[in-house]
């Protein structure tokens, strides 16, 4: 017993009250086993452990956004896909993005499941069109619903003055023909990338 105490730097101070022996703690910086030494070995196994502390992710990668339009808006949508590609935005363009023997309608259901945000582009071309781009709206307001509120997910955009369909109307919409539109575009994205843990590096 003597020599624990020994070790520990502790030692017996007989008759401190009622005649009983209680063991005090007598502290030095070079102790071994003192407090101070524990915590500083303590401190130091925290710091270097890398499960010590949950760290936040943070992913080097760009935000994917898919480009749904129709065909007869292409012109101006290759401008934006351009646009937004300098801005280290990873958009979705079919004509850039299909491999010659992929099956289309395949690879456009996972572009839109992958992404990160979906662009609704809008126009007089699109109100009435009937075809393949009113399954990628439905399916674009089916992935929204399931995503937390106020999430920035589903942005229309207006290419021209034109009105927005109902369904999409709740969400605010940004006219990319208007003034500093692709800035409000960029902000946008920016808070959802925000939202993700994305770190967006030029």
């Amino acid at each position: 017993m003597n020599n624990y105490f020994d070790e520990v730097q502790i030692q017996y101070i007989p008759r401190y009250s009622y005649g009983e022996d209680i063991a005090v703690l007598s502290e030095r910086a070079d102790d071994r086993l003192s407090l101070a030494r524990s915590y500083e070995n303590l401190a130091k196994r925290l710091v270097l452990s890398d499960n010590a502390w949950e760290k936040q992710r943070i992913f080097k990668r760009p935000m994917r956004v898919f480009l749904c339009h129709v065909a007869a808006d292409k012109p101006y949508v290759r401008e934006l896909y351009k646009f937004l590609q300098e801005n280290n935005v990873d958009a979705w363009l079919d004509e850039e993005k299909l491999i010659p023997g992929q099956r289309w309608d395949v690879e456009i259901k996972k572009a839109m499941e992958n992404a990160d945000a979906i662009l609704v582009c809008l126009s007089k071309n699109i109100l009435n069109k009937q075809g393949y781009v009113q399954k990628e709206i439905k399916l674009a307001l089916e992935l929204a619903q399931e995503k937390p509120e106020n999430t920035v997910y589903l942005i229309p955009a207006r290419l021209e003055e034109c009105e927005v369909p109902y369904q999409l109307a709740q969400w605010q919409w940004v006219d990319l023909f208007r003034e500093r539109g692709n800035e409000w575009l960029l902000r946008g994205l920016t808070l959802r990338s925000a939202d993700l843990g994305l770190l967006v590096e030029k």
